[in-house]
């Protein structure tokens, strides 16, 4: 199983780019970071709402790497999970329902793994205490030593994490008193922004700030052996979000154990207001509580490209910085983004790239689609050199984060 090919499944999901994707396993036990802490045995002296005795398991998920469990034994626990991606952590009962989560001093709901210093592999998280209703909180936190965040980083991935958090604040979607991966089932929503970055003068990007977001599909990811899903879900949210009761759309990107269902394209309002989201699945409600977005605009994370030319006009390659889409805050693209495509508008001059085999009639004036390229790629030099930068239409600078968020970003002529 690939992490990456699982992201880019729901990325040709959203942007039909002609690409193929994987699903995702669950794990037990293994991997290379061991995540440990305690519970005091008293309830009342820490603040929690549940005593040491009371919990039977800790759960680890991450986006479509799996899901870990490890048994808690008089309130100590180890739990090994895969490094290099968020993780929720969070600990069950008896009879596997939710007792709490875990949420971090510095914001956070997930650990992000993803931002390990060299030669990690353990955080002790020291003893926990209640924080508020369900929430969890270590006397020592991760962040800021462990894991090596700048501070536009946090800003961007605190972000990109709200819709996962949804996850780890209620990983009982389906509200049937049992955490859902301990049922075999996942269910994660994302996030589709279409966002405006700003213009192409001459060579260069030239961000709005703030960025533009012109619209949002809400999306659900399913993950289950059984791999039995439904052709269509439908999505209703909050006053105001413009879902309701919205036949998914379209068709629903399936594979093996997983599939990947977005809402219809809203644009008003274009960015989906804080607040509870329910999905029709398979004659279930799945709720989801989503945290405000009036943010998006200021902290979504964008990648200002720059053409370099050839001497006939034509594009050699693009580079590209990635910044906040409040300001030129820069982001170390390695704590954020799991992957970026390059997609290129023409003006109908007939220019498209047959050697990069991404380019279907159906993409209308898409003339060059790059091969998906990691966070650590910051320049992608064209597979054909015959596209003219004059006759350029438009770029989208379109990636997942390393929540499963989709962010297609525009760059007009």
């Amino acid at each position: 199983m690939s992490i990456r090919r699982a992201h880019t499944a729901l990325l040709c999901f959203v942007l039909a780019s002609g690409c193929g994707g994987g699903g995702k396993d669950e794990k037990s036990g293994g991997g290379q970071v061991t995540i440990s802490g305690t519970i005091p045995a008293a309830a009342a002296r820490s603040g929690l709402a549940f005593s040491a005795s009371e919990v039977k398991t800790v759960v680890a998920f991450s986006i479509d790497s799996g899901w870990w469990t490890a048994p808690v034994l008089n309130g100590a626990f180890g739990i090994q999970v895969d490094p290099g991606q968020p993780i929720g952590l969070v600990f069950a009962g008896a009879n596997d329902q939710l007792l709490g989560y875990l949420a971090l001093p510095s914001g956070f709901v997930s650990i992000p793994l993803q931002a390990a210093a060299d030669g990690m592999t353990a955080i002790d998280l020291g003893a926990l205490s209640g924080a508020s209703g369900a929430a969890i909180s270590p006397s020592h936190d991760p962040v800021g030593d462990e894991l090596v965040l700048n501070a536009p980083d946090r800003t961007g991935l605190l972000q990109a994490e709200g819709f996962f958090s949804t996850v780890v604040r209620n990983p009982d979607a389906d509200s049937d008193g049992r955490l859902d991966v301990l049922e075999g089932r996942f269910f994660r929503p994302f996030i589709l922004y279409f966002v405006d970055g700003g213009t192409l003068s001459g060579t260069a990007g030239v961000p709005t700030h703030p960025a533009s977001i012109t619209g949002y599909r809400f999306g659900l990811s399913v993950s289950e052996a059984a791999g039995s899903f439904p052709s269509s879900v439908t999505f209703s949210g909050p006053t105001g979000s413009g879902l309701v009761g919205a036949a998914s759309d379209p068709s629903p990107n399936r594979n093996g154990d997983s599939a990947a269902y977005g809402s219809p394209y809203v644009q008003s309002p274009a960015v989906p207001p804080g607040g509870t989201y329910r999905i029709g699945y398979q004659g279930q409600v799945l709720t989801f509580d989503v945290p405000d977005q009036s943010a998006a605009t200021q902290q979504v994370a964008v990648a200002v490209p720059t053409l370099t030319l050839n001497g006939d006009g034509t594009i050699h390659k693009l580079s590209w910085t990635y910044q906040l889409g409040g300001g030129n805050s820069a982001l170390d693209p390695r704590s954020l983004i799991h992957d970026l495509i390059v997609q290129i508008d023409g003006d109908g001059s007939g220019q498209a790239c047959p050697a990069n085999g991404g380019v279907q009639a159906s993409q209308g004036s898409r003339v060059y689609n790059s091969p998906n390229l990691s966070p650590e790629v910051t320049e992608h030099v064209l597979a054909c050199q015959n596209i003219s930068a004059a006759h350029v239409g438009g770029i989208y600078m379109a990636y997942n984060d390393v929540y499963g968020n989709h962010m297609v970003v525009t760059w007009r002529r």
